[in-house]
C-alpha cells in the first residue's frame, strides 16, 4: 500500500474543491515495459497513463507504485535492472524507485519518442531524426548522430542480443541499419521491403534472429548475420503494432494489429496458429510474453491491460487478469454510496468505481437488447448493442431486492434496468404499447425516428420509476415487476394532445421523498406539478427559457432548473415560485447537483468552468476552470467528494472538499467572476515537497485566527494542548497500573557489542564509570550537591524574578509521566521543600489571574492537589493562598457556565424552531 497525494494549479485553484484523486484510468496507446524484480522474483509491468506511469504486479496485477507528473503526457518509456527512462517532449527523464526523478537528460531540440537502454548507455531518437547517446551514471552525453528524415526516418529501433554495441534502427523508408554506436559507424543496411514503413522490431528467442513489422502487414524474420529473410508472415488486419516471442520452449511467435485482434503463430509450422479476435476494443499498443512462463501481457489504448494464460490443449490464450476502464469518454457520473462512484461512457457500458481501492471496481457489462445472444458472440460484435447511456437514476432502497438503477440510452425509445448489486444488465427494458404495432403475433418498434426518451427518475422508496420522452408522454413503471402503473395526463392541452403531459419534449422529472409531488419541465417553457398518486396536475409555473434538465433536493423540497439562456434557476415545491436565478455562465449548463443541506448548488458549463452558489446569500463563492468542459458532476451524500468527468477523458476524477477539513474563507466572488487559468484535474501521483505551493492569503489569515493567543486580559483562554498532555493526568496512576508489564523484563545472557543507551525522547550513550575525566575540578561547588529536579530548579528561578512564564512553559512541553514526575520532585522527601510547595501555589494564582491557559493549568493543580494534599495540610499560613485560589476558580467556573448555558439555549432554540 502505498500513500498518495495530487496536484493542482495553486494560482487559480477552487477555495473549496482540492484535486484528489484519477479513477478508472490504466493504461494508453504508449507501449508498456516488463522489469523483473530479482528479491522478490516477481515481474513489474510499467505503464504510461498520460503524464504519469503505473507500475503494476504481475502476480495480481494489482497497483504498486505511480510516479511523480510530466508537464505533459509521456511519448515513450524504457527501463533496465534500476532505472525507469521517460520520455516527455524534449526531456528524457530518468526515475528511480519508480516514483522520484533522479535527474533529466537535456539536449534535444524537438519530442523524444525513442528511448532504448543499452549497457551503462541510454539511446534516445527525436522527431528531428536526432540519435543521442547518454551515460547513464553521469547523465552526460556520449554520441550524436544526425540522419536526413529523406533517405532514413527513424521508425524504431532495437538492441540485438549478443551484440555488443550494436543497434538495428528501422525506418520509415523500409530500410534497417545496423550500427556500431561506440564507434560511430554504420556496419550493415539491409531491405528495403516494398518501400514499407517498419512499424516494430523485436528480438526472438533465438540469437541472430530480429523480428521486423511493417505498415503493409508483412512480418519478418531476419537473420542479421547472413542478412537472409528466414520466414516471411503476412496479416489480414492492417500494420503489425507489436511482436513478441514466447521463450518457454515452443515455438510461438504474437503479434499486434491496429483491429485489437492479436495473431499467433507457429514458428515450426510456419501457419498462423490462431486469432485472438476483439482481444482489445482499439490498436493493440504492446505485448510482451513473460520469460520462461505461459503468460502475455498486452495493453492497448482501449484503457485496458490484461495478462493472458497460454495453458490450454489448443495453445490459445485465455484471459487471466484485467484492469479496465472506460474505453469511451464517461457521459455521466453519480455517487452510489460514500465511496463509489457510478459512471456510463460512449462505450455502452456502466462501471462502478471505488475511490478507496482499484480492486474493489465493477463493470455491469455492455447495453444490450440480448445479454444471452451477446455473451455468446462476445460483445465487441454484438450486433444488437444498444446506444450510449446518457442518463441514468440510481436509488439504494430496493437495490438488494431487485432492480435498482434505470438508464436512459441516446435518442433510443427504450429505458434499461440494471441491478447494482449483481453488477449486471436488469431485466427490464421499459416501452409504453403507444409505441407497438401489433404484427404476427408479437410486437414490434417503431421507428426510433419517431420518439425516444428524454428523461429518468426513481422514487425514494425504489419501487416506481416514472419515463419522460420526446413526444410529451409520461409515464410510471413498478420497477420489480415492469408492469405499466399510470401515465400522467395534462387534459387541459385538448384532445387533440391525447394522453401527453407536456406538448413537447420532456426534458425533466423527479418526485419528492414523500411520493406526494412529482415535478415535470417540457421544452414548451413550462414547470409542472403533479400529484404522484392520482396523476393529476396541481399547479403550473410558466418559465421565461426554455429549461434543459433539472435535478431535485427531496429533503429541502427545492429544484434546480437549467435553462438554454445559460442560467439556472430554483423552484421551491411548496410555494411553486422561483426563488433564485442565478446567471454569468457563458455556455450550455452540462450538469448541476446540490449539496447534502441544500445549501450549495455546483453547476459546470460548456465554458469550461466550475461555479459553486451559496442559496441562502444567493451569491458565488466559488469558481474555477479546467482545460476540457465538465460533461458531468455529482457530490458524496457527506459532501467530502466531488466527482467529475470531462470532454474526450477517459477518467472520473475526484476532488476533496476542503472546506470540512480546513479553514477556508466564503467570501463571495464577482457574479462575472472568469478564472485567469485552468486547473490542473486530479492525477495519482505523489505531490513533491518542492512543488507544495504557498498557503493563499486568505487560508493564512484563517489559519492565524485560530492561535491561542490571548486577545483581551480579560478573557479566558485555552492552551490549545493535545487532549493526552493534559485530560489524564488525575488517572495516570490507574493508566500506569494497567499497562504494567506481567513479568519483569528478562537480562540477556550475554552483553551486546553495542554501547548501551539511557532511555529517553532522545537517546543517549551511557557512559563508562570506570573513566574518569581528568579535566574536571576536584573541588566541590554548593550547587553539585543540590537535589533540586529542572522543574524545581526552573520555579525556583522564577519566584526569584516573578515571572513564571518559563515554568509554565515547560510544563507544556512535557508528557504525563513527565509532568507527575516533576510534581513529585517538589516534595520535601524527593529533593525538594516546603518553600518550593508555596512558590507552586503562587505559580497557580498568577496563572489564574492572567486567565491564560486555563484547561492545563487546572489539571496541573488538580494533580499537585492529589499528590501533596496531606503535606499542605501541614504547612502554616498556606490557607489563605488555597482559599484565594478557590474564590477565583468559582468566580471563573460560573462566567463559564453562564456562557455555556447561553450559547446552548439559543443553538436549541434555533434547531427547534420553524424558520
Amino acid at each position: 500500500m502505498f500513500q498518495v497525494f495530487f496536484k493542482c494549479n495553486m494560482g487559480n485553484q477552487s477555495k473549496i474543491f482540492e484535486g484528489f484523486k484519477a479513477l478508472g484510468l490504466h493504461s494508453s496507446h504508449i507501449r508498456h515495459v516488463i522489469r523483473l524484480h530479482r528479491r522478490l522474483n516477481d515481474f513489474y509491468v510499467i505503464v504510461p497513463v498520460g503524464k504519469v506511469f503505473h507500475t503494476y504486479n504481475c502476480s495480481k496485477l494489482g497497483i504498486c507504485y505511480v510516479s511523480n507528473s510530466h508537464p505533459q503526457d509521456i511519448e515513450c518509456i524504457a527501463v533496465d535492472s534500476f532505472l525507469v527512462y521517460t520520455g516527455c517532449q524534449n526531456v528524457v527523464r530518468v526515475f528511480e524507485y519508480n516514483t522520484q526523478i533522479k535527474y533529466t537528460l537535456e539536449g534535444h531540440t524537438s519530442d523524444v519518442h525513442l528511448i532504448h537502454p543499452l549497457g551503462k548507455h541510454l539511446i534516445s531518437v527525436d522527431k528531428s531524426n536526432c540519435v543521442k547517446i547518454w551515460h547513464v551514471q553521469t547523465g552526460e552525453q556520449y554520441l550524436n548522430i544526425e540522419f536526413s528524415s529523406s533517405v532514413f526516418e527513424i521508425t524504431t529501433l532495437v538492441h540485438p542480443s549478443t551484440y555488443v554495441n550494436k543497434v538495428l534502427f528501422g525506418s520509415k523508408q523500409g530500410l534497417l541499419q545496423l550500427w556500431n554506436v561506440s564507434r560511430n559507424k554504420m556496419l550493415y543496411e539491409f531491405g528495403p521491403w516494398k518501400d514499407s514503413r517498419i512499424t516494430c522490431l523485436e528480438q526472438s528467442s533465438a540469437v541472430d534472429i530480429i523480428g521486423v513489422g511493417t505498415e503493409t502487414g508483412d512480418i519478418l524474420l531476419l537473420n542479421l548475420k547472413t542478412g537472409d529473410v528466414l520466414m516471411k508472415f503476412m496479416q489480414d488486419y492492417g500494420p503489425v503494432t507489436c511482436i513478441s516471442f514466447l521463450t518457454d520452449g515452443s515455438s510461438t511467435m504474437a503479434t499486434g494489429t491496429v483491429s485489437g485482434h492479436i495473431c499467433l503463430w507457429d514458428l515450426e509450422e510456419k501457419i498462423l496458429k490462431g486469432l485472438m479476435s476483439n482481444a482489445h476494443a482499439a490498436s493493440v499498443a504492446g505485448l510482451t510474453f513473460i520469460p520462461s512462463q505461459p503468460l502475455m501481457v498486452t495493453n492497448a489504448a482501449d484503457n485496458t491491460i490484461k495478462i493472458w494464460a497460454f495453458d490450454t490443449e489448443d495453445g490459445m490464450g485465455r484471459l487471466l487478469r484485467e484492469r479496465s476502464g472506460h474505453y469511451g469518454p464517461p457521459v455521466k457520473v453519480r455517487f452510489h454510496d460514500e465511496t463509489s462512484v457510478i459512471s456510463s461512457g460512449y462505450d455502452s457500458t456502466i462501471r462502478l468505481f471505488s475511490c478507496v481501492h482499484s480492486s474493489k471496481d465493477k463493470n455491469f457489462g455492455q447495453a444490450s437488447m440480448n445479454r444471452a445472444q451477446a455473451k455468446k458472440k462476445g460483445i465487441r460484435i454484438d450486433d444488437k448493442k444498444l446506444p450510449p447511456v446518457v442518463e441514468f437514476c440510481v436509488e439504494r432502497a430496493r437495490e438488494s431486492q431487485w432492480d435498482g438503477l434505470v438508464a436512459v440510452h441516446y435518442r433510443h425509445p427504450l429505458a434499461t434496468s440494471w441491478n447494482v448489486k449483481c453488477s449486471r444488465m436488469g431485466s427490464h427494458k421499459f416501452l409504453h404499447d403507444r409505441f407497438k404495432t401489433a404484427g404476427k403475433g408479437e410486437k414490434k418498434l417503431v421507428s426510433f425516428k419517431n420518439h425516444h426518451v428524454t428523461s429518468v427518475a426513481l422514487t425514494a422508496c425504489g419501487n416506481f420509476t416514472l419515463i419522460g420522452y420526446s413526444t410529451g408522454h409520461l409515464d410510471m413503471y413498478n420497477i420489480q415487476s415492469g408492469i405499466h402503473r399510470g401515465t400522467y395526463v395534462d387534459k387541459s392541452l385538448g384532445k387533440t394532445a391525447g394522453d401527453k403531459a407536456h406538448s413537447a419534449s420532456v426534458v425533466g422529472v423527479a418526485v419528492d421523498a414523500l411520493n406526494q409531488i412529482t415535478v415535470t419541465a417540457g421544452n414548451e417553457k413550462c414547470f409542472k406539478f403533479w400529484r404522484f398518486k392520482e396523476n393529476t396536475i396541481l399547479d403550473k409555473l410558466e418559465l421565461d427559457c426554455v429549461p434543459s434538465q433539472i435535478n431535485l433536493h427531496r429533503d429541502s423540497g427545492m429544484v434546480a432548473v437549467a435553462c438554454n439562456d445559460f442560467s439556472v434557476k430554483v423552484v421551491d415545491i411548496d410555494t411553486r415560485k422561483v426563488v433564485r436565478n442565478f446567471t454569468h455562465h457563458t455556455g450550455v449548463i452540462n450538469d448541476l447537483c446540490w449539496s447534502s443541506d441544500a445549501r450549495w448548488l455546483i453547476t459546470a458549463s460548456s465554458d469550461c468552468t466550475v461555479r459553486t452558489w451559496d442559496l441562502p446569500s444567493a451569491t458565488l463563492i466559488d469558481c474555477f476552470a479546467v482545460d476540457n468542459a465538465v460533461t458531468s458532476l455529482n457530490l458524496s451524500p457527506n459532501c467530502d467528494m466531488l466527482a467529475t468527468s470531462h470532454v474526450d477523458d477517459l477518467g472520473v476524477y475526484i476532488w476533496s472538499n476542503r472546506y470540512l477539513y480546513s479553514h477556508i474563507s466564503l467570501q463571495p466572488l464577482p457574479l462575472d467572476y472568469e478564472p485567469d487559468d485552468a486547473v490542473d484535474l486530479p492525477l495519482t501521483i505523489p505531490l513533491p515537497v518542492s512543488e507544495v505551493a504557498e498557503t493563499p492569503d486568505e487560508e493564512k489569515q484563517a489559519n492565524e485566527d485560530i492561535k491561542c493567543e490571548q486577545l483581551e486580559s480579560n478573557l479566558i483562554t485555552l492552551a490549545c494542548l493535545p487532549q493526552s498532555r493534559w485530560a489524564n493526568l488525575l488517572q495516570l496512576d490507574v493508566i500506569k497500573q494497567r499497562n504494567k508489564p506481567k513479568e519483569a523484563p528478562k537480562v540477556p545472557k550475554s552483553a551486546p557489542f553495542f554501547l548501551p543507551t539511557a532511555s529517553a525522547l532522545v537517546p543517549s550513550f551511557i557512559t563508562d564509570p570506570d573513566v574518569k575525566d581528568t579535566d574536571s575540578s576536584k573541588i566541590t561547588s554548593l550547587k553539585s550537591i543540590e537535589n533540586f529536579s529542572e522543574f524545581a530548579a526552573i520555579l525556583n528561578n522564577c519566584s526569584s524574578i516573578e515571572n513564571y512564564s518559563s515554568a509554565l512553559e515547560y510544563l507544556k512541553k512535557q508528557g504525563p509521566s513527565a509532568i507527575d514526575t516533576a510534581l513529585r520532585s517538589l516534595d520535601p522527601f524527593c529533593g525538594g521543600s516546603n518553600a518550593l510547595l508555596e512558590i507552586f501555589l503562587d505559580f497557580v494564582e498568577e496563572i489564574f489571574i492572567s486567565r491564560r491557559d486555563f484547561e492545563a493549568i487546572q489539571a496541573y493543580f488538580g494533580l499537585f492537589l492529589k499528590i501533596h494534599a496531606d503535606t499542605l495540610a501541614s504547612i502554616p499560613g498556606v490557607e489563605s493562598k488555597l482559599e484565594r485560589i478557590l474564590k477565583r476558580q468559582e468566580e471563573d467556573r460560573k462566567e463559564i457556565s453562564y456562557l455555556l448555558n447561553q450559547a446552548m439555549c439559543v443553538t436549541n432554540f434555533i434547531k427547534s424552531a420553524g424558520i
